[in-house]
């Protein structure tokens, strides 16, 4: 058919090349300058729009800080680079709840399957994150259970198998028992040496003393039948790491002893991470909530001191401006009683009115310093490149709070109306009648009993 259209099959065919078709065929055909992997999928996108096409792959959702640093919302198209290559996909939805690293860095969520394909990862994840039943609090109860059933699924069981049969054989678990209770009893190895603060946290982190784990494991060891309780223990104590090391250098065979370090290594299938389970991040802001509180109970705890002290120095002038009255009335047969009670009374109208201005005075204070905090966290998080609401403070005020705020400025303050009544009603009546300065010589004995009362009120 060829030698009919006189082509001779046999002859070469020479095909220009681009130095054969000069510069100019390059300016004019313009290839490289219309071929951009950048912006293919925009200029494909323009073309198929007025056919009511668009190339994209599907739909994603977008988390809050994502939405936040590129402007998006509900509808955009996002591109998604792979490698110089850009696919577009649309905002389906802008989530708070993205993964605990959600207030940190931006999280785009895919279909698994739609981010397998688009990351050549078939069939294959790196990651679970697993929801308990119940709501966003009665779910928490659940936590320690999950991680101890996700870690006993974890293991390879052919592996675990073999590292139980090498620790209960005979020799082996007789040393295992003794190191054990050298250990724990005596102190020696890393199972004693926490501090309060370590082993604090390693309760935080969800895990269980050294010691606590090891016994378990020698338990096991040392019973011929041990439960299932008891096995179930033993398994977990093999997820602590601080366990595997020290069983990896027991006294053993060097046979047994590499094959035992081995194992280890090729337990675990995949890696349980408890630390980022929400009762581990609601603990931690338990703590942080305290710790941040003390910044607020250090300088009130000062204020309610100067409020006491200003207190007890108010009473002490108003009875030495009233002193030669008083003198008078006590000569004429007032008791001290009595006097106790007339200072009592003033003050206990002072305090009842004194503690509810004090609490309006309050919650305006509060809300100015929740203003200035918020302002000065919201620059922090924005130095940060993340949320401006990372760290929220709101004002807010329970009618309990505002009962037991008023209820405890009133008992403070009355305390002190009483000590400082009683303190005020003593005095010596000739002195106060003609004025005289009172004679302190007579109470030099008791200038440091007087301080000890004083500074158990205080304590009290």
């Amino acid at each position: 058919a060829l030698k009919e259209l006189g082509i001779d099959p046999s002859t070469p065919i020479e095909v220009p090349s681009l130095n054969t078709l000069g510069a100019d065929f390059l300016t004019s055909a313009n290839l490289f300058a219309e071929f951009n992997l950048n912006t293919m999928a925009h200029d494909l996108d323009s073309s198929l729009q007025p056919f009511g096409m668009q190339m994209r792959q599907g739909q994603v959702y977008l988390s809050e800080l994502g939405a936040l640093q590129l402007e998006a919302q509900v509808g955009d198209l996002l591109e998604i680079f792979i490698g110089p290559i850009p696919v577009r996909y649309q905002v389906k939805a802008i989530v708070k709840e993205a993964g605990p690293f959600a207030p940190l860095a931006p999280v785009v969520m895919f279909e698994v399957a739609e981010a397998q394909k688009l990351l050549f990862m078939s069939e294959r994840v790196n990651a679970i994150l697993i929801s308990n039943v119940g709501d966003e609090f009665t779910g928490i109860q659940h936590t320690d259970e999950v991680n101890s059933d996700l870690q006993l699924l974890a293991y390879d069981q052919g592996v675990l198998s073999n590292i139980e049969s090498i620790l209960t054989a005979r020799p082996n678990a007789e040393i295992l028992i003794r190191q054990s209770t050298s250990a724990i009893e005596l102190g020696t190895g890393e199972f004693r040496n926490q501090s309060p603060a370590e082993l604090f946290f390693i309760q935080l982190l969800g895990g269980l003393d050294n010691a606590t784990q090891l016994q378990n494991v020698a338990n096991y060891v040392g019973d011929a039948q041990a439960s299932d309780e008891l096995a179930k223990q033993f398994r977990l104590a093999l997820s602590n790491p601080e366990v595997r090391r020290w069983l990896s250098d027991l006294p053993i065979s060097p046979q047994d002893q590499r094959e035992l370090q081995v194992s280890f290594q090729n337990l675990d299938q995949f890696e349980v991470l408890p630390q980022l389970s929400k009762r581990f991040a609601v603990e931690g802001v338990e703590i942080a909530g305290v710790a941040f509180g003390a910044l607020f109970w250090f300088p009130g705890s000062l204020s309610i001191l100067a409020g006491v002290i200003l207190i007890f120095l108010i009473f002490v002038l108003l009875a030495a401006e009233r002193r030669h009255e008083l003198g008078i009335v006590r000569a004429v047969g007032m008791q001290r009683g009595h006097v106790v009670q007339t200072f009592v009374t003033e003050g206990v109208i002072y305090d009842l009115a004194a503690a509810l201005l004090g609490l309006g005075l309050g919650l305006l204070v509060a809300y100015g310093m929740i203003g200035v905090m918020s302002g000065l966290f919201a620059g922090f998080g924005l130095r940060l490149n993340t949320f401006d609401n990372f760290f929220n403070l709101r004002w807010s005020v329970a009618p309990a709070s505002l009962v037991i705020s008023y209820c405890l400025g009133v008992l403070v303050t009355g305390t002190v109306v009483v000590f400082s009544s009683w303190r005020v009603s003593r005095m010596n009546i000739v002195s106060a009648i003609r004025n005289l300065p009172e004679d302190i010589r007579s109470r030099n004995e008791s200038l440091w009993w007087r301080f000890g009362k004083f500074l158990l009120i205080l304590i009290l």
